[in-house]
């Protein structure tokens, strides 16, 4: 049987006032132990060192554009920050490719708005 600090070191922010009540939030929450990647809600591979998700910074960076705009940077961002743990050259590619979209995309804006 696991003893109180063996559960805690997963939980270092949560706080609990007895063994027993830790215990039940445990059970309660077998995912929060799985040492499998969560390959549907949290890939290795869209995520820091630190912790910080790409769709985080997908969101930060897209909130305030649209259609296509949003669609290009979102996925420069999402291969760029994965290409090394994925797909190597071909995500850096992927990324080229979307640069030079949305680089079409603006420039063909400008043009129609002058």
């Amino acid at each position: 049987m696991s003893t109180l600090e063996d559960l805690r070191s997963p939980l270092k922010n949560k706080n609990y006032d007895s063994e027993d009540s830790l215990r039940a939030w445990v059970k309660a929450h077998p995912e929060e132990f799985d040492n499998k990647p969560d390959m549907v809600n949290h890939p290795r591979h869209y995520i820091s060192e630190t912790g910080l998700e790409v769709i985080d910074v997908i969101e930060a960076f897209t909130f305030d554009l649209k259609g296509i705009e949003a669609t290009d940077t979102g996925n420069i961002i999402k291969y760029i920050c994965r290409w090394k743990q994925k797909n190597g050259l071909e995500d850096l590619k992927k990324a080229q490719w979307y640069i030079n979209h949305l680089i079409k995309h603006v420039e063909k804006m400008k043009g129609e708005n002058r």
